[in-house]
């Protein structure tokens, strides 16, 4: 007899909380943690990658300023003189929203063609991040069929085969040539605009280079060079980076 209980009948069996629902439940307010509330609300993540961008975007107005110098020191006299900003100010939107004068339109030019050496420069980042683009070509590129070439081959045909032999990867050779010539062009204007050596060319940095005389040398601009150069793939790389985790962190938590 049972006193203030229900006595298990002799065919059944009592199913007390168990130790695994106690675990899970613990395991539950484990989730809780500096992310916020709940895991799945990764707010820091977020956060900093907010920042990565909004500091990135703060990079790339300086990095502009070397190809407004440059559009200026080389059209300036022909953009002022060949009555294009008349042309161009009869139009209602731009003169309204930005006026057209000599100095905005080197920071238009100059705009226009930093970006355009900045997507040559990272177009090869962004296909090697798209896990699409990378598994369509390496597949492709296992199972494409070769055109083999034969002497008797016209030179069209040749030139055909070859073309088509390369086609897989022909995007992302492309992508690479693209790069190297933007960084090239880069480099040659950031070392006209911040020379390393203050009135000094290519010849006097080499002397300075061999003889040592590093007192010589602009390192302010050496910075702002590297600078220009690389601070926009870097902080590229950044945001990848955080995008990842923040994903990862995401299919972590729905497999918990």
């Amino acid at each position: 007899m049972a006193f203030g209980r229900k006595a298990n009948s002799p065919g059944t069996t009592r199913n007390p909380r168990s130790t695994t629902d106690t675990f899970h439940r613990a395991t539950g307010r484990g989730n809780r943690n500096f992310f916020g509330a709940n895991a799945e609300n990764i707010w820091f993540l977020h956060i900093a990658y907010w920042l990565a961008a909004s500091v990135g975007i703060i990079i790339a107005l300086f990095n502009v300023i070397p190809y407004e110098r440059a559009v200026r020191y080389l059209f300036g006299t022909a953009i002022a003189d060949s009555g294009i900003l008349e042309i161009v100010s009869q139009v209602p939107v731009i003169n309204a929203v930005v006026g057209v004068s000599a100095i905005t339109a080197f920071w238009i030019i100059g705009i226009v063609f930093w970006g355009l050496l900045q997507m040559m420069e990272l177009f090869e980042k962004f296909l090697r991040r798209n896990r699409a683009f990378m598994q369509y070509t390496i597949d492709d590129a296992n199972s494409h069929q070769k055109y083999v070439i034969h002497e008797d081959d016209d030179p069209l045909l040749v030139a055909m085969k070859r073309l088509y032999n390369r086609l897989p990867l022909l995007t992302m050779r492309d992508a690479r040539k693209a790069k190297l010539i933007a960084y090239t062009i880069d480099l040659c204007v950031c070392i006209w605009i911040y020379p390393p050596i203050e009135n000094g060319g290519p010849g006097e940095l080499m002397i300075v280079l061999l003889t040592g005389q590093w007192s010589l040398i602009a390192w302010s601009n050496v910075v702002a060079l590297f600078a220009t150069l690389f601070i926009v793939e870097i902080v590229v790389d950044i945001l990848f980076w955080i995008s990842d985790l923040i994903r990862f962190v995401q299919v972590g938590m729905k497999l918990q």
